[in-house]
């Protein structure tokens, strides 16, 4: 596991215990619908968390390009150069 997805994987933890702390405590000013309250801002707390963590790590294993390079291969080479590059997925000048 890289950096990235460590990194990632650590945002999305403390990001779900301050989700449940914030769930619990709304839920708690209304003891007798704790659990609907509860549950209603959890998930929709909870379900954007998770489908941004898991965007995020499939983008952490897409090769990553300089700007510049890429910029640079638009001025050599055209934009067309350029989309090229990044379909094929090697980086410019063949360099890694």
């Amino acid at each position: 596991m890289n950096f990235q997805k460590i990194i990632i994987v650590v945002i999305m933890d403390i990001l779900l215990i301050a989700e449940l702390c914030i769930s619990i405590y709304i839920a708690n000013k209304t003891p007798e619908m704790l659990t609907p309250v509860f549950m209603k801002y959890f998930f929709t707390m909870c379900i954007p968390t998770l489908i941004l963590a898991k965007l995020s790590m499939n983008v952490s294993q897409k090769p990553i390009y300089n700007i510049f390079s890429i910029l640079h291969s638009v001025w050599q080479g055209g934009a067309y150069h350029a989309g090229q590059i990044l379909r094929s997925g090697q980086p410019p000048n063949g360099k890694s």
